[in-house]
């Protein structure tokens, strides 16, 4: 963060007491560098505890909050494409990586029920397929991986109110939320076509390879998306 051209007002790290994840162990506070501010957290929120806090912390302020995955390395125009993309978009959520609710579903479906998977295909004689996912403009669902930009008015209370299960997911979990709140999603026109360059702990800590109560990565997108679907409304465009 510290090579970023943008000029950042600061960097914040918030790091739960008590993981929820079983396969994280207890740890003592990390030692960061001069302009980090840490906050210790009482309660974990899965992996969205890297933007719920925040929202909290710059509650009614007129603030930019850009958040990424921490298993990733960004270049170092990353945070200005951001600010700039803000510019133009002020009333929006801003992301360089995203998924359509029909890409998503047909890969949860996909990896879950192969052979049903396999028998859609061949009884629509190859008609039937995913969409691709979108590259520029509205998006459906944006993936942390590649940062993310919102505000903090952008999310009500009940953000924090995430259901079992459902908090392994966080961008599916996110991006409903503000998609029931009536914010859009765009996805940088000025995205550049790679994902940021992974680190070493994407191999020991990778979040779509943890599994949670009978629920892999794909099963729990999923309960994500009928939950919204359920209670919100939204993402009504049934794909199966």
């Amino acid at each position: 963060m510290f090579q970023q051209r943008a000029k950042i007002a600061g960097i914040h790290l918030f790091v739960p007491k008590n993981y929820r994840r079983s396969d994280f162990n207890q740890h003592s506070l990390p030692e960061v560098p001069n302009g980090v501010t840490l906050h210790e957290l009482e309660f974990d929120f899965g992996p969205a505890s890297k933007i719920l806090p925040a929202v909290k912390y710059f509650a009614e302020q007129d603030v930019n909050l850009l958040f990424c995955d921490d298993d990733k390395s960004y270049d170092t125009h990353w945070a200005q494409r951001f600010v700039d993309a803000a510019q133009k978009y002020p009333s929006s959520a801003i992301c360089e990586s995203s998924l359509s609710l029909r890409t998503l579903e047909a890969r949860a479906f996909r990896m879950n029920k192969p052979l049903k998977y396999r028998l859609k295909r061949m009884t629509s004689f190859g008609r039937w397929k995913p969409t691709k996912n979108p590259q520029r403009g509205l998006a459906d669902i944006f993936e942390g991986v590649g940062g993310v930009m919102v505000r903090p008015e952008f999310f009500t209370e009940d953000a924090f109110s995430i259901p079992d299960i459902l908090w392994t997911v966080d961008d599916v979990w996110l991006s409903g939320h503000i998609t029931k709140n009536k914010v859009e999603i765009i996805h940088n026109p000025e995205a550049p076509n790679r994902l940021p360059q992974a680190t070493q702990n994407e191999k020991k800590f990778a979040l779509h390879q943890l599994v949670y109560k009978d629920h892999n990565r794909y099963a729990s997108d999923l309960a994500c998306v009928e939950y919204y679907r359920k209670h919100h409304a939204i993402w009504q465009d049934v794909l199966l």
